[in-house]
């Protein structure tokens, strides 16, 4: 989206005939380092930060990571915005990300999510669209688990989802009597 001092008002980037070109180009541009999908890459003991995996073993942790997928964002990078589907649970393995809301020409902060703590468990289970952008403070490391994976997980391994699903259910109503 790009504000346009001309009319007052904010367009899609894809609908201004200057930018057409350039955002087709960079579309088609291959990543200099393209994001890993490896849950490889995450280790069972980086999960132990995360309460909600206080009561599983390294095992079952394990597990746990054949169902998501890495993923690493650079800083300043706006890897999820308002209105993407939300289908996906995220757990911040390093660095911080911001979550935030464009209101015109304000940036406002509404948290940042530090290593060690997740986001995006509303959206995961309702699958309501992103309520706010969601931006790299820093170099990040995450594991995204998507509702998909999480369901597959529930029918191939409950003994695996249940514990993991009332700690989540936890956390949010903790959340919901916080706010």
């Amino acid at each position: 989206w790009v504000f346009s001092s001309f009319d007052g008002d904010w367009h899609e980037a894809g609908t201004i005939p200057e930018l057409t070109e350039p955002l087709a180009a960079a579309e088609n541009a291959v990543p200099a380092e393209a994001p890993t999908a490896s849950s490889g890459e995450v280790a069972p003991s980086e999960l132990r930060q995360f309460s909600i995996f206080a009561g599983l073993t390294d095992d079952q942790l394990g597990q746990f990571l054949a169902f998501g997928e890495h993923q690493r964002v650079v800083a300043r990078e706006w890897f999820l915005k308002k209105g993407d589907p939300g289908d996906a649970l995220f757990l911040v393995l390093e660095g911080s990300v911001r979550v935030r809301l464009q209101i015109g020409r304000d940036d406002r902060t509404l948290s940042v999510i530090p290593a060690g703590q997740f986001f995006g468990e509303m959206a995961m289970f309702n699958h309501a669209p992103r309520s706010a952008d969601v931006v790299a403070e820093s170099d990040a490391r995450l594991f995204r688990l998507s509702a998909e994976s999480f369901l597959a997980m529930t029918r191939e391994n409950p003994a695996l989802a249940a514990p993991i699903l009332f700690a989540l259910a936890g956390a949010m109503a903790g959340r919901v009597s916080d706010a």
